[in-house]
């Protein structure tokens, strides 16, 4: 008991200088979202610049937390989602994505607290607005807009500084759905002024350096409070396997 006690109190003296609380994580499925014919990433700022492009599904989705199912949005456009149980940080919205080489020497870096809090201001007064698949879309959209818009450009989904969109869809309602996500999302871009008009919300990020990096609601535990955590768990178990045994 003694040796246990001394243990628990040697780690709560340590948590201040552990990393940010690491968690499982994977992915489930889509929530709700539609197809993106066409969009693209392109940083002028690397060294040398490049691009990707990204014809995929853009909605909310469904990530395993934990054992706890969590619905988010993606945060890196070049980043492949798994559905492996993988770790992931969690770490406040403006230290994701996390700082990666894309093996051709070109770095991306988190994104400022600007960029973070234009995302807070964007889910607090528009999440409540996100019903089925195009406004999922939209505000996917608008999310890697924000996050990817070269720093002090202003956010354009039609023009090629940072991100872009381009509906190269035949007529039909695969165009009109794309269309209209993407009017929907420069709306809400061009409402952004910086103040939150609404009950603000706890986002924070989950990064990896292999795997798509989320955006969700939840605040960011202290460092090694879920290590606390399971560590309280097991002890408590322990003091009743104790009391059983007698």
């Amino acid at each position: 008991m003694k040796k246990i006690m001394m243990t628990l109190i040697a780690l709560a003296i340590a948590v201040p200088a552990m990393a940010n609380p690491t968690v499982s994580v994977d992915f489930q499925k889509v929530i709700s979202g539609i197809s993106c014919k066409s969009v693209h990433f392109q940083s002028t700022g690397a060294t040398p610049a490049y691009s990707r492009d990204y014809a995929g599904t853009a909605g909310i989705y469904d990530i395993l937390v934990n054992g706890t199912h969590e619905r988010v949005f993606c945060i890196d456009l070049r980043q492949n989602a798994t559905t492996n149980t993988v770790p992931y940080e969690i770490v406040a919205l403006q230290d994701a994505p996390r700082p990666y080489d894309d093996n051709d020497g070109n770095d991306i870096y988190p994104m400022n607290n600007k960029k973070a809090n234009d995302i807070r201001e964007l889910w607090a007064e528009n999440i409540a607005s996100v019903s089925n698949g195009v406004t999922a879309a939209a505000f996917q959209l608008a999310i890697w807009e924000i996050v990817h818009e070269e720093k002090g450009a202003a956010y354009d989904l039609s023009s090629g500084n940072g991100f872009w969109a381009t509906n190269d869809y035949a007529p039909g309602a695969s165009q009109t759905n794309f269309d209209n996500a993407l009017n929907m999302a420069q709306g809400w871009l061009n409402s952004l002024d910086g103040n939150i008009d609404a009950d603000p919300i706890n986002l924070r990020a989950y990064v990896s350096d292999n795997y798509q990096c989320y955006v969700g609601e939840g605040t960011v535990p202290a460092p090694g409070a879920l290590l606390l955590s399971s560590l309280g768990t097991m002890f408590v178990g322990w003091i009743r396997q104790r009391k059983n045994m007698k």
